[in-house]
C-alpha cells in the first residue's frame, strides 16, 4: 500500500448513500465500511432528507439519476437540511456535461460507476479535508475583530487597515496615516499607541493646521524664559512631553518648511533644542503623522521636504474612505445608534431596510464623522422604535452632485472650479456661444499639460482619491 492511499484510509467519516439501486448500495457500503466509514443507506429522497436534517452526516453519495427526479435537483433542498455535508454524485452515464452539471450545482466530485475503491476513498477523504478548510475559514472569519481600538468595521478594506495596525504597533519605526477628512487618522494613530509597548505612556497630539505659524516651533520643542515677548516661563514642548510615548502630528503637510529641517533633525538624533535655548535635550517620542493630502504631490510642489516625507513614511497605513467600505455603513449606523439612545434617553431599536439602503446608497464625502452627524440628527429630532427613511436629512435622500469643470485659461491655471450649472460662463467679448475671449496676450498652454494640471490639482482637492477624482472629471 502506498502512502498516499494509507493516508487516505485514516479519513474516517459519516456517509450517507442515496440510490435506488440496491446492489450499487451494498457494494458502496461495503467498500465504505471496509475503509473505516460508517454508512447510512436511503433508496428515497424524502427518507434522506427527513434523517438527515435530524442527523446530518459528513458526505452525502447521491444518484444523480434517481427514478422521477435529476440528482442536481435535490442539492438544494440537502444544503438546506445538512449545511455542512459535502455531496458527491454517482452515475452509470458519464459525459463531460454530466460532469459539468453535477459540479456546478455545487457538489464537492463526480463518480461513475462501477466504483473504483481507491477512486471512492479518495474522493471520500477530499471532500471531508475541504471541509474542514471551509470550517476553519468561517471560524477565523468570525473571529475577525468588529472593534479595532474604536474602529469599527468588518469589510475587507478596513480589516486591512486593522491587520497593518497590528503588525507594525510592537515596533518604533514612523508610521504615517493617510486618508481624507473623517476616515478616522486619529482614532488609528491611537490604536498604534495603544497596541504598543508603550501604552503606559503618554500620548500627545498637535494639530498643524490649528496652530498660528509663529507658534509652531514653541509649541513642538518648547521654549526658554524670555525667548520671545510673552515668554514669561519656560515651556516643555510636545516633543519633550510625548517622551516615553507616542507623538501623533496631524495635517503634517501644514508644517513650515522652515521648521522641517529641524523635525528632520530631531527624527534622526532623537535631539531638538527649545526655542531660545542653548542646550540639547534628548526624546524618544515615537512619531505618528497624519494627512489627508498626497504628501508626494506637496515634495512635487516643494512644500514638503523630500527627506522629511521618508523618514515619517516608513510604514503608510491608508484609511479608505466610507464610501469603499462595502458592509460597514449599516454596522457603524447601528453602534452609533445604541450609543446615542443612552445619551438622549432614546429606544430606537435600529433602521428600517429602507433607511438602511438610502444610508448605503449615500456616497459619504464627510465619511464617518459625517455619518455620525446625521445619526446623531436623528436620534435629537425624533422618538420612535425605527430610524425609518423619512427620518433621514433630505441631502442624504437626494444628494446633488458637484459639478467640476476643467480649468481654463487664466491666472491661475491651476485651480479647478466647482460650478452649479444655473451659473454660466461670462458672455461678454465671447465667441457669440456665451465663452468669454481671453485676454491677447494670455500664453497658450499644450492640451496635455492642462489636462495633467487638471488630474493634479482633481486628486489634490479631493485628497487623493482617484476614483472620486475621475468621477469630478468625468474619465475613466
Amino acid at each position: 500500500m502506498t502512502t498516499v492511499e494509507s493516508d487516505l484510509r485514516l479519513v474516517s467519516a459519516d456517509v450517507a448513500i442515496l440510490d435506488d439501486d440496491p446492489d450499487f448500495v451494498r457494494l458502496a457500503e461495503a467498500l465504505l465500511q471496509r475503509n473505516g466509514n460508517r454508512c447510512r443507506t436511503f433508496s428515497e429522497p424524502e427518507e434522506a432528507l427527513a434523517e438527515l436534517a435530524k442527523r446530518p452526516v459528513d458526505v452525502l453519495l447521491l444518484d444523480y439519476q434517481l427514478e422521477g427526479c435529476r440528482g442536481t435537483e435535490l442539492v438544494l433542498p440537502f444544503r438546506k437540511a445538512a449545511e455542512k455535508m459535502e455531496i458527491i454524485f454517482v452515475t452509470a452515464h458519464s459525459s463531460p456535461e454530466v460532469a459539468v452539471s453535477a459540479l456546478q450545482s455545487g457538489a464537492s466530485d463526480f463518480l461513475t460507476k462501477p466504483l473504483d475503491e481507491g477512486r471512492l476513498i479518495a474522493s471520500i477523504a477530499n471532500a471531508v479535508k475541504h471541509a474542514g478548510l471551509v470550517e476553519r475559514v468561517a471560524r477565523l472569519e468570525s473571529h475577525e475583530p468588529t472593534d479595532f481600538e474604536g474602529m469599527v468595521g468588518r469589510s475587507p478594506a478596513i480589516q486591512t487597515v486593522f491587520r497593518t495596525i497590528d503588525n507594525v504597533a510592537p515596533t518604533d519605526v514612523a508610521v504615517m496615516v493617510r486618508g481624507e477628512s473623517g476616515t478616522g487618522k486619529e482614532l488609528a494613530a491611537r490604536a498604534v499607541h495603544t497596541r504598543s509597548r508603550r501604552n503606559n505612556g503618554p500620548f500627545v497630539a498637535l494639530n498643524m493646521a490649528a496652530l498660528p505659524e509663529n507658534l509652531v516651533e514653541s509649541t513642538l520643542f518648547g521654549h526658554e524664559k524670555g525667548a520671545f515677548t510673552g515668554a514669561s516661563g519656560r515651556r516643555l514642548g510636545a516633543c519633550e512631553e510625548a517622551a516615553g510615548g507616542t507623538l501623533l502630528l496631524d495635517e503634517i503637510c501644514e508644517m513650515p518648511i522652515d521648521l522641517q529641517a529641524k523635525l528632520l533633525r530631531f527624527l534622526q538624533e532623537g535631539v531638538f533644542r527649545r526655542v531660545g535655548g542653548n542646550q540639547d535635550i534628548r526624546s524618544d517620542a515615537r512619531i505618528v503623522s497624519a494627512t489627508n493630502r498626497d504628501p508626494l504631490h506637496e515634495v512635487r510642489e516643494g512644500r514638503f521636504r523630500q527627506d522629511l516625507y521618508y523618514r515619517l513614511n516608513v510604514v503608510p497605513v491608508d484609511l479608505p474612505p466610507l464610501r469603499e467600505r462595502q458592509g460597514d455603513v449599516a454596522l457603524l449606523a447601528n453602534g452609533m445608534l445604541a450609543e446615542l439612545n443612552g445619551r438622549y434617553g432614546r429606544e430606537f431599536a435600529g433602521f428600517t431596510p429602507s433607511a438602511l439602503t438610502a444610508l448605503e446608497a449615500y456616497d459619504w464625502p464627510g465619511n464617518v464623522r459625517e455619518l455620525l452627524h446625521v445619526v446623531e440628527r436623528v436620534a435629537v429630532l425624533n422618538d420612535a422604535r425605527e430610524v425609518t427613511e423619512s427620518m433621514l436629512p433630505p441631502e442624504v435622500l437626494s444628494p446633488a452632485p458637484a459639478e467640476v469643470s476643467l480649468p481654463e485659461p487664466g491666472p491661475n491655471p491651476h485651480s479647478i472650479t466647482a460650478r452649479p450649472p444655473s451659473q454660466p460662463h461670462a458672455t461678454s467679448a465671447g465667441d457669440g456661444r456665451g465663452n468669454a475671449a481671453p485676454p491677447e496676450d494670455e500664453p497658450i498652454v499644450p492640451l496635455d499639460e492642462l489636462e495633467r494640471r487638471a488630474i493634479e490639482n482633481a486628486l489634490t482637492r479631493l485628497g487623493g482619491s482617484v476614483p472620486r477624482a475621475a468621477e469630478a472629471l468625468r474619465v475613466s
